[in-house]
């Protein structure tokens, strides 16, 4: 059987009996109301560390355009049951994406809005803006299965010092949670660190490897034999 809830709140109250209750009601409602909307919501704040990726950092400096509203996204939806789900994930994600490319790269900038083309630092070889394009939590209800699952798209758009779109990459990500009763668990919580967790190991995986970005490398360090074929 599968299990409801509902969640109720009006501010039509009719009181037809002595004005004592009818005080009582009138001063107890708006406590009411308050509990009725607090059980209709469900706010969850993630907080990811992830394993620094080992790899040989490319000779490369770069900007990173993280906006102000990746950096502050707030998930909100409302379910057929009733509730809403708030998932704050913005400080999570701008932090993901600083550290893994201050990881792969040798030098890294992050700015709120995209710079102006050609870039007046000649020393930086790239610009690349990070955005959320998806982000979706699926409950038990939805998916027919006894978990969350969580999925999450990035795009990567890459950009050379004169303002050349090198490339727009996308990165998905896919999580659910896994139970542990010896454990602290919040479902929601969980599957959206493991889809982060898979979107930024792909991240760690093949951004280096990407022929756009090998051939911005070897037009840098003026030694072709390095590019990958």
């Amino acid at each position: 059987m599968t299990e409801k809830h509902l969640c109720i709140a009006t501010n039509d109250f009719h009181v037809t009996h002595h004005q004592p209750f009818q005080t009582m009601v009138y001063l107890f409602c708006p406590v009411l109301i308050s509990l009725f909307l607090l059980s209709c919501t469900r706010n969850y704040q993630v907080e990811q560390s992830l394993p620094t990726p080992i790899v040989e950092k490319l000779p490369l400096v770069s900007d990173i355009v993280i906006t102000n509203d990746f950096s502050t996204y707030i998930y909100s939806k409302e379910y057929e049951n009733g509730i809403t789900y708030n998932v704050e994930i913005g400080k999570t994600q701008e932090r993901m994406f600083t550290n893994l490319f201050n990881n792969l790269l040798s030098t890294v900038y992050v700015i709120r809005e995209m710079p102006k083309f050609p870039l007046e630092d000649l020393k930086k070889d790239i610009v690349i803006k990070v955005t959320l394009d998806d982000f979706e939590v699926a409950t038990p209800e939805e998916n027919g299965l006894e978990s969350h699952k969580v999925s999450v798209l990035y795009g990567l758009s890459v950009y050379t010092a004169d303002g050349k779109l090198l490339g727009n990459w996308k990165v998905p990500g896919y999580g659910r949670d896994r139970r542990n009763d010896f454990l602290p668990f919040e479902p929601v919580v969980e599957a959206t660190k493991e889809a982060l967790r898979d979107a930024a190991t792909l991240v760690a995986a093949e951004f280096t490897s990407l022929p756009e970005i090998q051939a911005t490398v070897c037009v840098k360090t003026k030694k072709p034999s390095q590019c990958r074929k």
